[in-house]
């Protein structure tokens, strides 16, 4: 049997305290069914405190014994993806068979939270106990330093329902300290004891007697008396349990590491060298313990495991989210749009640190996770945070119509409620930032769920909204593949915004369609870039080649379709092919590279297959065209492609890769219909000195985005849309029309005149028929006579008699 001691944190508002009771959910007994579930045992846990654990805890301690293989660390692990979000194992280790997590107990230290302000913010409600009265501080000071030292401290039990339990123990207790303190904003007046033991409700008996004192009901000195009498109708009320919280549990002994061999046929091995471990149990219903490797495509190498969300508790965390939407939207924009303020601050002083997980994870260079990612985050925080406020204000509607006049109409916008972002990995901070940010300004709370390939990136966008001091359960994070999505949109949230393939954006929408719920898709492009004869060749060659080739080309805005015309193709061609060439390929951390690994060993494979079908089709390969394994499994050579067309994969589907693919056309007519020959339509660049001539042809193609004489980098313009249609889906992020995506438009009409009933209100009759065609030749009659004949009869219809 081995022994294993757990320190747990939790927000036990939700729950019947800590204790495990008769069909009613507990701390205690959702950690039980937990590890019941995982060692197919029957298993006890042990808290250290039993009826005065505290509603929240920050170092709960719990002991427990089995049988199973798992190592601690595996419990936790395990544990942590099964129990709800408000329950955390934050220590797991295995003891000696001699520890109890009750009966070791030498020290146990509690805080009860007290707010004085007028009104309790909705953040602090649960964990605070509001008294907005007076209170002579100095005297419960006073009182509180009476309760040091060791005495009887039977009246501070609770009443009635717990004498008998209270008379098999010992009542003389120690207490090591107590005081009072009041927090740094002058809102709060923490109580903190620390001592042995306690009894049944003791330290919240502790707190109302220390109000009664400070409200002139008792006296310092009545607490010493309080002892002698040993009675419990004298000292104060046993005050709520949310603002009680168990802050640290210390024990007499140090903790013994049972070092005994596990059994072969029960050991696990390291979850630091497998993606998932599944518990070999005979159940059949043993529960699979999964988590997701933070990989290195430059390297191959798994840098950590990141806990993967189970799908049966995203559910949870929508609900959490709903929760805690109601008091976010309540506080003002400009509060909120100040909160951004404190996130940009988060992710300056942060930016290395969120850099070095890019370029980890997604295995591009240094340079452009500074400049893709981290910028276009940064600053979409400091855009909506001074602009957020202007985009959403109140809209006065005018009114044309005469019949309208005498109302006035106003446009407001209001927060959707739970948005669900399902994010990319290949801008795993600029993408899901840049939705996040504006959802929650306009007054919504998110649940994101990030890539499977980029975990740690979402596990630092988790961290920065926690570190800006957003609500709690404002903006989660969920980790996983296409089940935790799944899970999320079943979960019903108000919007759904996804960033994919066209094939999973299709089984998104299919999804939200039975429910009725309504989505944004970016589901990639095919964008197009016409080089016209008068262009700047030197600088449209360098933009094809960095257009082709950052992020090593795996960006929906890369240019994949390249037409340039005729009397400029020779010279353009061959200044591409050279450019390529000089591109140094290696992996993102190393400074002196420019192009870096694909994601995965597979999407090696699918650019050979590509560049293989191209070859077959009467293409040429300039440069490049091959892997490079001798770099690593996910490198492949920046390639230039030439006498490309519309029979080849490689301009028909998204390419994701460093391929620059080039077909020569007549004239910019023919430029014009070859790149509107494509399911896709995102985005697309024009090439020439003459800008009039470019915003022409802008005009022509058909794309959400069309740029003159620069390619891709309007996505970090903040003010400016991004989106298409067709098979690149619906929808806009960025700029005001990306924000009016997340709200709710309402029209507000208000009526000039509420004492008089409408002409198009009952009864109906002749006259009224007559009237109304009469108002209709004065309306909309083109000439000044006509109008004047009908002028009168029209009136009729505003001044008749009802008849009701």
């Amino acid at each position: 049997m081995r022994h294993f001691k757990l320190t747990i944190a939790y927000d036990g508002t939700d729950f019947h305290g800590w204790q495990m009771q008769a069909n009613k959910p507990t701390i205690q007994g959702e950690i039980v069914n937990v590890l019941q579930r995982l060692t197919q045992e029957k298993v006890f846990l042990h808290g250290s405190g039993r009826t005065d654990a505290g509603v929240h805890a920050l170092g709960q301690v719990a002991s427990f014994k089995t049988q199973s293989g798992l190592s601690a660390q595996e419990f936790q692990r395990a544990m942590n993806a099964l129990l709800p979000p408000t329950i955390r194992i934050v220590g797991s280790e295995e003891v000696g068979p001699d520890f109890h997590a009750r009966w070791s107990a030498r020290r146990k230290t509690y805080r009860y939270r007290l707010y004085r302000g007028k009104v309790v913010p909705p953040a602090l409600w649960r964990y605070v106990l509001h008294y907005p009265f007076p209170l002579d501080e100095d005297a419960m000071r006073e009182a509180a330093a009476r309760f040091v030292g060791t005495h009887d401290f039977t009246a501070f039990a609770a009443s009635a329902d717990s004498e008998v339990e209270d008379r098999e123990r010992s009542t003389e207790l120690e207490i090591y300290s107590a005081g009072l303190a009041r927090s740094e904003d002058g809102e709060e007046l923490v109580f903190t004891v620390s001592g042995r033991s306690f009894l049944r409700y003791m330290v919240r008996k502790m707190v109302g007697t220390l109000l009664d004192v400070g409200r002139g009901r008792l006296k310092p000195e009545d607490i010493d008396r309080l002892y002698e009498s040993k009675d419990r109708s004298k000292a104060g009320p046993t005050v709520p349990p949310q603002g009680l919280v168990m802050v640290a549990v210390q024990h007499d002994q140090p903790l013994r590491r049972n070092r005994r061999a596990v059994p072969k046929h029960r050991a696990l091995g390291s979850l630091c060298r497998r993606k998932s471990v599944r518990i070999p149990v005979m159940a059949a219903t043993a529960i699979p313990i999964d988590t997701l490797p933070s990989i290195n495509p430059a390297t191959g190498q798994v840098l950590a495991l990141i806990e993967k969300t189970p799908p049966e508790i995203v559910a949870r965390a929508v609900t959490l989210a709903r929760a805690a939407q109601p008091g976010w939207a309540q506080i003002s924009i400009r509060e909120r749009c100040q909160r951004l303020r404190k996130l940009r601050e988060c992710m300056m002083v942060s930016r290395n640190e969120l850099a070095d997980a890019v370029v980890n994870e997604s295995g591009k260079p240094r340079v452009e996770a500074l400049f893709a990612d981290i910028f276009v985050a940064l600053d979409s925080a400091e855009y909506w945070a001074r602009n957020a406020a202007a985009a959403l204000r109140r809209e006065r509607v005018p009114h044309h119509n005469i019949a309208a006049k005498a109302k006035s109409g106003h446009l407001v916008y209001e927060p959707l409620g739970v948005i669900a972002i399902i994010s990319s990995w290949n801008y795993p901070l600029a993408i899901p930032m840049s939705q996040v940010i504006p959802a929650v300004v306009a007054g919504n709370a998110v649940v994101c769920k990030t890539s499977d390939f980029t975990p740690k990136c979402g596990a630092l966008i988790g961290k920065l909204f926690r570190d800006a001091g957003f609500p709690q359960d404002l903006v989660a994070v969920v980790q996983g593949g296409g089940e935790v999505g799944q899970a999320l949109i079943e979960a019903g949230p108000d919007k759904v915004m996804f960033t994919g393939s066209v094939a999973t954006g299709k089984r998104v929408a299919e999804a939200c369609a039975k429910s009725l719920i309504p989505t944004v898709l970016e589901l990639g492009g095919k964008d197009a870039m016409i080089v016209l004869a008068d262009a700047n060749l030197e600088v449209a060659s360098s933009a094809a080649v960095w257009g082709s080739y950052t992020n090593c080309g795996q960006v929906c805005l890369s240019v994949e379709r390249l037409f340039v015309e005729r009397p400029a193709s020779e010279r353009f061609v061959e200044l591409c092919a050279e450019k390529t060439k000089k591109l140094r390929l290696g992996a993102g951390n190393d400074p002196a590279t420019d192009v870096g690994p694909l994601i995965r060993p597979q999407h090696v494979q699918r650019m050979s297959d590509l560049i293989e079908d191209a070859i077959a089709r009467g293409a040429k390969v300039l440069c490049g065209g091959h892997p490079r394994p001798d770099l690593g499994a996910n490198f492949f050579e920046p390639t230039v492609v030439v006498d490309v067309d519309s029979t080849m994969r490689l301009f028909q589907e998204e390419t994701f890769g460093p391929i620059l693919a080039i077909q020569t056309v007549k004239n910019e007519e023919a430029a014009v219909k070859h790149a509107n020959d494509s399911p896709f339509a995102l985005a697309a660049s024009v090439w020439t000195r003459d800008t009039k001539k470019g915003q022409a042809i802008a005009q022509q193609l058909r794309a959400g985005a069309v740029m003159v004489n620069d390619a891709i980098s309007y996505f970090g313009i903040a003010e400016a849309p991004h989106g298409g249609c067709g098979a690149s889906g619906w929808g806009r992020t960025h700029g005001r029309a990306g924000l009016l995506e997340m709200v709710q438009p309402k029209y507000i009409d208000v009526d000039g005149l509420p004492g008089r009933e409408k002409p198009w209100w009952y009864r109906y009759g002749r006259e009224l028929e007559r009237a109304a065609d009469a108002f209709l030749r004065f309306e909309f009659s083109g000439s000044i006579g006509a109008k004047m004949r009908n002028a009168q009869s029209a009136l009729k219809a505003f001044f008749r008699d009802h008849g009701l």
